[in-house]
Parts: C-alpha cells; sequence; structure tokens
C-alpha cells in the first residue's frame, strides 16, 4: 500500500467582508463531501454550481465562526467576485485532497 502524505494544509487566504479568511478543508469534510455528493469528482463538478460555492463557502469558513450559516456565508460572495471565489475554492478543494507520495516528488522535481 502507498504512503499519503499529511492531509493538514494552510489552505487558502482571501478576503471576504473586509477580512482576511482561510478556506480549508480537513478530512472529516472530505468524508462529508463524498458522503453528500457521492463521490469526491461529483463533489468537485458541484462546486462550479452556485448552491455548491454556497456550500463549500460555508464549510471551508466554518470553523473561523460557528455561528456561521450557508446563508450567511453566501452573504459574503459579491457578483464581481463570484468566479473568484468559486476558483479560491477549487484550489482549496484539490489542495485538501490527499496525494501519494510519489505525487509529492514529482511536484518538488518540478
Amino acid at each position: 500500500m502507498s504512503e499519503i502524505s499529511d492531509l493538514r494544509q494552510e489552505g487558502v487566504r482571501i478576503n471576504l467582508g473586509g477580512k482576511e479568511r482561510n478556506i480549508y478543508y480537513d478530512l472529516n469534510d472530505l468524508c462529508d463531501f463524498q458522503k453528500k455528493f457521492g463521490s469526491l469528482q461529483k463533489a468537485l463538478e458541484a462546486g462550479a454550481q452556485p448552491m455548491g460555492v454556497r456550500y463549500f463557502l460555508w464549510v471551508g469558513l466554518k470553523r473561523e465562526n460557528e455561528k456561521l450559516t450557508e446563508e450567511k456565508a453566501a452573504e459574503l460572495v459579491t457578483s464581481p467576485r463570484y468566479i473568484e471565489i468559486r476558483n479560491v475554492i477549487e484550489e482549496a478543494l484539490v489542495g485538501s485532497m490527499p496525494k501519494q507520495k510519489n505525487e509529492d516528488a514529482k511536484e518538488t522535481n518540478k
């Protein structure tokens, strides 16, 4: 069995609502996504839709504010920045996926 690298990561920084925030997903989040969407691939596809953006933004920010709701998270998204925020969420999602050790070595050698 190949080894999987450390799942902890820094996330992706973004300014929302006049505050620097760190969007990231942990192993529990990945499991929840798999359960909710059926697979991690389907979760990534859902992240391209408005309801997915709202959901993933909320999950990625809820550690900073336990009282944050999906609706309140969505209020941080302004129309001109929608695509930027969607891309940040995608970057954080992809960055949260476990990498095989040999993939880490390939990244280092680039």
